[in-house]
């Protein structure tokens, strides 16, 4: 089936907000963006001071021997809490990161804009495109139907002794004529429309 029909009407508004929502390049576009943003939202991380901690826990089950030689059962157990703060090792490879991380950002942002805008160009114009081909179906048709109107008048005014043979030729010719004229218009809109849902995707 043909993406738009004729009779199947769609605006500019809601052509540009489909490509905006489904647009693979735009898609993509905005995924390299948030991507950027987790790399500086990481490098950002690099400042913050660290926190590491440790615990330790130990217990022994044994038999010692008491002050007087005789064996008794003890249990024995160990803890060992240990915590500690750590800074950066480095901090200017952090600020590199960070500066290089926003550099990145800015350069997706400006991509993904500059994507978008050309995306939305291409499909206002498909749009356009799409509007001419089928104002041109419509004149078509228009056409083929005053013409063959005008055949079938010659043709009665023949069959009334009132036309000549060669005003029904001449007319059914130019109906034949916009018959093509019509089948062209009709494949143009339909190039139209398969070139607008391809921007839209």
């Amino acid at each position: 089936p043909d993406p738009f029909l004729p009779g199947e009407a769609i605006d500019l508004a809601t052509a540009l907000a489909v490509a905006g929502a489904q647009n693979l390049d735009i898609l993509q576009a905005k995924a390299r963006l948030a991507e950027a943003r987790g790399v500086r939202t990481e490098a950002l991380g690099a400042f913050f001071p660290e926190v590491t901690g440790s615990f330790t826990a130990k217990r022994i089950d044994g038999e010692i021997q008491a002050s007087f030689g005789e064996l008794e059962r003890h249990a024995f157990s160990t803890v060992l809490p240990a915590t500690g703060v750590g800074l950066s090792l480095n901090p200017g490879q952090a600020l590199f990161a960070a500066l290089a991380a926003h550099r990145s950002l800015a350069a997706a942002g400006s991509d993904a804009e500059q994507v978008t805008q050309d995306v939305l160009a291409t499909v206002a114009q498909q749009y356009f495109s799409l509007e001419e081909a089928q104002a041109r179906v419509r004149i078509a048709e228009q056409a083929l139907t005053a013409s063959r109107e005008l055949a079938r008048f010659a043709r009665d005014r023949e069959s009334a002794g009132a036309g000549l043979k060669v005003d029904v030729l001449r007319a059914t010719a130019r109906a034949a004529a916009d018959e093509v004229r019509l089948a062209e218009a009709q494949s143009r809109f339909r190039a139209a429309s398969l070139r607008l849902a391809l921007a839209l995707k």
